[in-house]
This record gives C-alpha cells, sequence and structure tokens, in this order.
C-alpha cells in the first residue's frame, strides 16, 4: 500500500476507526477526513460500507446526540441546531425529521436568557434587552421565542 503523508496510518479502515475513537463522526465527515489523508475512492468506500455494516457509523444515532448536545449544552434555537447539524455532515432529509418532531426552543432559550440576564443585571434594562435579543438571535432562535422569553422576563 502507499505511504501516506499525514501520519504512518497507511490502512484506511485503521484511521477510520482512530477517528470514530476521539468522536462521532458522519459519514460525510469521515469520507472527507480519509480523503484527506489520500486514501483512494474505492478505499473510502469499502471502508465507509463496512462501518455501517457493522454499527460503527450511524449518521441518524448521531444526530439525535447531537441533536441534544446543541439543544441542552450549546443552547442552540431550531435554526442553530439545524447549521450545527449541517456542519457536522447529517443530511438535509434526517435534519427534517428530527427538527419537525414538534420540538419546543422556548425551555432552552428561557434557560440562556436567565443566565444572561444574571450576567448583565446591573445594566439598564434596554441594554439587557439588546443584549439578551442579540444573544438568542445568534443561537438561531424564532423572533416568536426570542419576544415570548423577553416578555416572561419582563424586560419587553
Amino acid at each position: 500500500m502507499k505511504s501516506r503523508s499525514n501520519g504512518s496510518t497507511s490502512d484506511p479502515l485503521s484511521y477510520a476507526f482512530r477517528l470514530l475513537n476521539l468522536r462521532g463522526r458522519s459519514t460525510k465527515e469521515l469520507s472527507f477526513r480519509l480523503k484527506l489523508k489520500g486514501f483512494s475512492t474505492e478505499e473510502i468506500e469499502s471502508t465507509i460500507e463496512y462501518l455501517k455494516n457493522r454499527g460503527f457509523i450511524d449518521d441518524l444515532a448521531l444526530a439525535r446526540q447531537l441533536l441534544d448536545y446543541g439543544l441542552n449544552v450549546k443552547g442552540y434555537g431550531i435554526k442553530g441546531l439545524r447549521d450545527f447539524l449541517r456542519k457536522r455532515g447529517i443530511k438535509e432529509d434526517q435534519i427534517r425529521e428530527l427538527l419537525d418532531d414538534n420540538l419546543d426552543e422556548y425551555p432552552a432559550a428561557l434557560k440562556v436568557a436567565t443566565r444572561a440576564l444574571e450576567k448583565n443585571k446591573n445594566r439598564p434594562k434596554e441594554v439587557q434587552k439588546q443584549r439578551i435579543y442579540g444573544l438568542l438571535y445568534r443561537r438561531g432562535y424564532s423572533y416568536d421565542t426570542i419576544k415570548r422569553v423577553l416578555k416572561e422576563l419582563s424586560i419587553d
């Protein structure tokens, strides 16, 4: 087999396992990383097929984990979650399937806003409102959710 430039791993399966050992990866992410490493298309396809057949790669399960992480740890809204999942190589139909399950972003938005309000408690109400609005907007929350949170926190 050819020698590879980025390290000593010359077997695509060994390299894939090394990557998967670090964190869960989507099929797209893993294919991209194997291609960067210099493996042929045939090697990549056979490696991905092997890993899928044995349950080492499951994009839908990974998407569910990432959804939970993005919502509960990162504090993303629906738009933010959509972008986060796309960046991690999750297919659009899987994203739609997960996000169409009547996901309520309000509790997470309220949690994020409450923390932000605590950090900005000594600022004028208008500044608090601007900062919280901006934070929630950047994290991908809808206008309606942001408006509802601001009203709940009495800073609308």
